[in-house]
């Protein structure tokens, strides 16, 4: 999960040039994009970077990423719900009178239905 939205020959850097001139160095040590925090990096938590992503792309809702270098989101698993960019899931637990299934986008998504309840919090 790393994001470059110069020019660059290879989309996963393997190390970066620590002689200062702030330049990852590809698998064939090829020069890659040029290492400044504003354009290019490791993805950051909350988000994932697919091969050649250019920028971080916020973890859709229903999804989190709590680790940097994520090329993809987890899941949110079953009984919490994830907004997007979602660092964690732990303090989005289903609210009472809702229920909420793996990917639950927003706290009151699902109801529950007439005759049932939910009265964990």
């Amino acid at each position: 999960g790393y994001y470059c939205s110069s020019a660059a020959t290879t989309d996963e850097p393997t190390s970066q040039d620590f002689s200062g001139s702030g330049v990852f160095v590809g698998v064939n040590g090829t020069l890659t994009c040029r290492y400044h925090e504003e354009v290019s990096g490791p993805c950051f938590v909350g988000h994932y970077c697919p091969a050649g992503t250019a920028y971080p792309i916020p973890c859709p809702a229903g999804s989190f990423s709590n680790a940097t270098h994520m090329s993809a989101c987890h899941d949110c698993p079953e009984g919490y719900y994830c907004l997007e960019g979602a660092e964690d899931y732990v303090e989005n637990a289903c609210p009472s009178g809702h229920y909420c299934p793996t990917n639950t986008t927003f706290a009151t998504e699902f109801p529950c239905p007439e005759g049932t309840f939910n009265n964990r919090t």
